[in-house]
């Protein structure tokens, strides 16, 4: 399929299921208009695209123009958002997924990075004291695992 001119649209479904019944009802609905249907970033044999992103692609011909609908879905949605995209094309830019540990990417930064880094770590758990902190802040608890990782990965231990 060469897509020469389109239009995109995007849903999130709440799960698996609900996803293939959104095919069903696609297939049901438009089935002649159907050109593509792309599943093979959600298949667990198949490996996820740079960054992690993964979504379905719905490919629909309507006078003559492609139209793609992008499925995701919810769990993925909450972690990449609208700009789930962006993350991906920065990752592809900037190599992120060669790295087996994540902190492997600060190295070789000089020590004016580092202290910035550190202090944006800071901001990002400043509004939540670790003796506040619930299992459901998830955002949070990430935000403080990897700034712990950050003091750890350049040996500030005492900090950690």
């Amino acid at each position: 399929l060469k897509v020469t001119d389109y239009c995109r649209a995007l849903l999130v479904v709440k799960d698996f299921p609900t996803l293939l019944a959104l095919l069903e009802l696609a297939r049901d609905s438009f089935g002649p208009l159907i050109k593509r249907v792309k599943l093979a970033t959600l298949k667990k044999s198949h490996k996820s695209m740079t960054g992690g992103y993964r979504d379905c692609k719905i490919n629909l011909e309507l006078k003559n123009h492609i139209c793609e609908i992008q499925v995701h879905l919810w769990p993925m949605w909450v972690v990449c958002g609208v700009d789930g995209f962006r993350h991906y094309r920065h990752c592809q830019e900037y190599s992120t997924d060669d790295f087996h540990d994540p902190f492997d990417a600060l190295d070789g930064l000089d020590r004016k990075a580092v202290a910035e880094l550190i202090v944006m770590a800071e901001e990002a758990v400043a509004d939540m004291p670790l003796d506040y902190l619930e299992w459901y802040h998830e955002k949070f608890i990430l935000d403080y695992f990897a700034e712990i990782g950050l003091f750890m990965k350049h040996n500030l231990l005492v900090w950690a």
